[in-house]
């Protein structure tokens, strides 16, 4: 998946719950395509998209939790790491993120783990033990 069809599905999806949402997201993303980071069109500005993301976010008046399910689909996308490296350290305090993927994430996002951004939860963790199962059932 390209990173503008992300960003556009990203927006839409807060814009369902929080009307209006996206103005300075979309406009950065419209600027960056226009021009491109480096001059070339189609190139962008992953960490300008991601601030401008956060900035909107930011003037939302509630709590909101994002959640991405099947991240895993387009870990080998070439923004991926880019853009989720930087996209975490910036949310704001009433912002949370939810990701949901089959495998673990690309190394350098998995380097947040230590700086409390990252929380995994493995398939271990989400077993039932025998005497849970049986008690379930």
């Amino acid at each position: 998946m390209s990173l503008p069809l992300f960003m556009e599905y990203l927006v839409a999806s807060v814009a369902r719950v929080r009307p209006g949402f996206g103005r300075q997201t979309l406009d950065c993303h419209a600027r960056a395509f226009r021009s491109g980071k480096t001059g070339v069109e189609g190139e962008f500005d992953i960490a300008a998209l991601a601030e401008a993301f956060v900035y909107d976010l930011e003037r939302q008046a509630e709590h909101l939790v994002l959640v991405i399910d099947d991240l895993h689909l387009i870990y080998d996308s070439d923004w991926i790491v880019s853009f989720f490296h930087r996209l975490p350290l910036l949310l704001p305090a009433k912002t949370h993120m939810l990701i949901l993927g089959q495998g673990l994430p690309p190394e350098p996002i998995w380097r947040l783990r230590p700086k409390q951004r990252l929380f995994v939860i493995t398939e271990q963790m989400l077993a039932f033990t025998q005497t849970e199962a049986e008690g379930l059932f």
